[in-house]
């Protein structure tokens, strides 16, 4: 899937676009997650819950295989020079193949080139390694932090800050 994978962003107003990703967005919430209890998950997964993250997207990107979404990533609008990745989902038949690489990429692209200078995250145990590999390093254990689950804090530095960025 690596190579094949397309990274497209995805528009806010592009109702069709904006269906497809809240349906496998609710799906890798359903069907991940271990740490959250039905109810919860039931929670995260409702409409609601995405246009929240949508309305304080900065960037939205799909993963697309032969034109279906298989995966996504929701940043935050840049603050400071830093981003913040809200949500990053791979559909589970897809994991392990290159395409939450690929979007964490593309993200930190994005984000360089409107002048971020660090990104951040947060991440349980099982995708730890992960973003390790990406270059993510942990800045803290959030014990009992969102949903009451444990959270690494993670950060990765892009480039030198300049202040003329931050003023964008």
């Amino acid at each position: 899937m690596g190579n094949k994978v397309k990274i497209q962003s995805i528009n806010k107003n592009d109702k069709e676009k904006m269906q497809e990703l809240f349906e496998v967005y609710k799906k890798t919430i359903l069907e991940n997650f271990p740490e959250y209890s039905r109810l919860i998950k039931e929670y995260l997964a409702r409409r609601d819950n995405i246009d929240r993250h949508v309305k304080n997207a900065g960037i939205i990107l799909g993963a697309y295989l032969s034109g279906k979404l298989v995966g996504y990533l929701i940043g935050r609008k840049l603050y400071g020079g830093v981003g913040y990745c809200e949500d990053l989902g791979v559909l589970n038949e897809y994991q392990r193949k290159g395409g939450g690489t690929r979007l964490i990429k593309e993200y930190e692209k994005i984000s360089s080139l409107a002048g971020a200078h660090n990104l951040q995250l947060e991440s349980d145990i099982r995708n730890l390694e992960f973003y390790k590999k990406q270059d993510f390093s942990v800045l803290c254990l959030d014990k009992k932090g969102y949903f009451g689950t444990d959270n690494y804090v993670m950060k990765k530095i892009l480039q030198e800050p300049k202040e003329e960025n931050f003023l964008r």
